[in-house]
């Protein structure tokens, strides 16, 4: 796997400035040199799992685990960010591919 471009201590010191209220996202973004939609990934990834939602995610997820997270989006009408943070994806786009693949060949196709 890649070094990760961001340690996990950089990005608790981005969630912790962010939430200590001082500064918004876009403020927070341009103070660590990161962009914005980084910030809301990370805030959102320790709400959902503390210090080890901003460790290295995994990059293989295994058909059942597919499965599941398309259930989940399905049953539960979650948003693709909300799937990504719930579930400590290591990208939103997956749950994407992972929903076309599922509504073209069911779950077979995972």
């Amino acid at each position: 796997m890649a070094k990760p471009k961001y340690s996990p201590e950089t990005k608790l010191a981005v969630v912790n400035h962010y939430l200590s209220g001082k500064d918004g996202e876009q403020s927070t973004a341009d103070l660590f040199g990161i962009e914005r939609t980084s910030v809301r990934r990370w805030v959102r990834a320790w709400q959902f799992h503390g210090a080890e939602g901003l460790t290295a995610k995994n990059n293989h997820y295994s058909d059942e685990f597919k499965l599941v997270v398309v259930r989940a989006v399905i049953s539960d009408r979650l948003t693709m960010r909300e799937a990504a943070a719930r579930f400590n994806l290591s990208a939103e786009i997956l749950v994407r591919r992972w929903l076309d693949v599922y509504n073209d060949a069911g779950a077979e196709g995972l």
